[in-house]
């Protein structure tokens, strides 16, 4: 029997949790009333009160979330502007560094060696990122509105896709942090649930699409270049989120990896493609080179 179908029937209210978390996500990328979108979220927080994944304790903090989103919406004051993003910034940091009550992230495995010579991999699918990722995409980032406006933007966007992506590996190479390492781990269905849905989709709507695209813009708009300062801000930021995960070299390298994010993001104003471009590189990371890092660093 594979790994996905025994945990299937080992854990199945939390396979129905997560893929609610997954359908969910899927329908706030579709062009329906938002209310519904918001309906479905709700949904799956259901489903994660019911498989304990949820406690009663972290519903204060969602809805908080999302009572603080619609509150900086639909803000014009400036200063109540301000006091709103910098509030839901708290928030949402707190649930990306999993700080929030509640939550029963479901650990999947801990302290594995992916890589020769590469420091352990513990992996969690982290249930409180997922869904606040959905709400950050709900409330801040527009989407394109069709399926060949996808494709078509992808094919605009590949060069600078390719290029960041490019880039960023040659960097890591060079600097140490990986190496060549080919393989295709057993685990990767939940590699990838947790890495797209769960991780990028977070980290994407949040650093690109909330504060490079919305927050940074509105706070410092009186400055000249204010969108050039707010996606060099906004990749700073990134990086410094990853600092207590992996060094000073794991976080300027993410830097520059929110600058390639940021700059795909930037061009078409597609939030899809910055999701797809950091998609895209960690799965590489993961199928071609050391995983999650050389341990000499």
């Amino acid at each position: 029997m594979s790994i996905g179908a025994s945990f299937i029937l080992d854990h199945s209210l939390t396979a129905t949790f997560i893929i609610s978390i997954i359908i969910s996500l899927m329908f706030l990328f579709c062009h329906i009333n938002k209310a519904w979108k918001l309906a479905v979220w709700g949904v799956a927080v259901i489903f994660g009160l019911i498989s304990n994944h949820i406690g009663a304790a972290a519903l204060p903090y969602l809805v908080a979330t999302v009572v603080m989103a619609y509150v900086y919406k639909a803000q014009r004051n400036w200063a109540l502007q301000t006091i709103s993003g910098i509030i839901l910034t708290c928030l949402i940091l707190s649930f990306s560094y999993h700080l929030v009550p509640g939550f029963h992230n479901y650990l999947v495995f801990r302290n594995i060696i992916v890589s020769p010579n590469a420091y352990p991999f513990t992996l969690y699918l982290n249930f409180d990122s997922g869904l606040i990722g959905g709400l950050l995409l709900l409330f801040f980032c527009p989407l394109l509105p069709s399926l060949t406006a996808f494709f078509t933007t992808l094919i605009q966007s590949f060069r600078p896709l390719l290029l960041s992506i490019s880039a960023i590996a040659a960097l890591s190479c060079a600097v140490g942090f990986i190496q060549i390492d080919p393989k295709f781990p057993s685990w990767f269905i939940f590699w990838v649930i947790n890495n797209l849905f769960l991780t990028c989709v977070l980290e994407e709507t949040f650093f690109r699409g909330f504060l490079q695209s919305h927050f940074l813009p509105r706070l410092f708009k009186k400055l000249p270049s204010v969108h050039t300062l707010s996606w060099l801000l906004a990749s700073i930021l990134f990086g410094l989120k990853h600092l207590p995960n992996g060094g000073l070299t794991y976080a300027a390298l993410a830097t520059f990896s929110g600058l390639g994010y940021g700059w795909v993001k930037q061009r078409r104003d597609s939030i899809e493609m910055a999701i797809l471009t950091h998609f895209l590189l960690n799965v590489l990371h993961l199928l071609l080179f050391t995983y999650p890092g050389l341990v000499s660093l």
